[in-house]
């Protein structure tokens, strides 16, 4: 049986939420990797919680890249977020989702749909949203997933996030290898609060350190011009 191995990053700020978002998911897969970002020292909890490790210090300035750092080959390949809890049957019901088009999709719980372009902002301009923690009635086919909560069998693509120039956008650079390869991505249907949030109002994300400035996220949307909401 082929392992479902799961992948995250986090920063010294967010470990205690990762705990939470490990434990959640340490019975639905085969093996949790963790990417430390901007850590002077290996947190010993982090061996409690059962994690393999990737450090900063010895590998490269990641940011959030780092949850497709190294990716394995050949199996069943979940991204997720320190900040998030999943459900009991998250893993079982994104794998069987891909089974169900024999491996050829990549399938998760957050994504958009760009199809007005060109776009002025980021963050603005989608023409829809499917978020992870409200409810999305029917499985939707999207062109940009989010990568906090996905899986792809790497098999079918292999992420190399080293050719991604800059940190904070793997959700775009992702979806750009997506669509250069003619691979659909599909937001799953769920409940809302089916996906438990563990950050307080205050906390640091990507999206308020780069709300008020999306350049290079809105350029790198309207600069690849073959966006196409993919279908197997």
């Amino acid at each position: 049986m082929q392992k479902v191995i799961a992948q995250c990053c986090t920063i010294p700020q967010r470990f205690h939420n990762l705990e939470k978002s490990i434990i959640s998911l340490r019975n639905q897969v085969d093996e949790i990797r963790i990417f430390l970002n901007g850590f002077n020292a290996i947190p010993s909890r982090v061996y409690m919680v059962g994690a393999r490790l990737y450090w900063s210090q010895d590998e490269w300035p990641a940011g959030e890249r780092g949850k497709f750092h190294n990716a394995p080959e050949n199996c069943y390949f979940l991204t997720f977020d320190d900040d998030m809890i999943y459900p009991p049957k998250f893993v079982e019901t994104l794998k069987n989702k891909l089974q169900q088009f024999d491996n050829k999709i990549v399938a998760g719980f957050h994504g958009k749909t760009y199809t007005k372009l060109p776009i002025n902002s980021f963050y603005k301009d989608f023409t829809n949203v499917y978020p992870v923690l409200k409810e999305v009635e029917t499985d939707t086919w999207v062109n940009v997933i989010g990568t906090g909560c996905q899986m792809i069998h790497t098999s079918l693509y292999k992420p190399d996030p080293t050719q991604w120039p800059h940190a904070g956008m793997s959700d775009i650079y992702y979806s750009i290898e997506l669509q250069k390869r003619n691979i659909p991505a599909l937001v799953v249907a769920h409940k809302a609060g089916e996906v438990g949030y563990t950050l307080s109002p205050h906390a640091e994300t990507i999206y308020k350190k780069y709300k008020r400035n999306h350049t290079i996220q809105t350029g790198l949307i309207n600069d690849y011009d073959g966006w196409k909401i993919l279908q197997p």
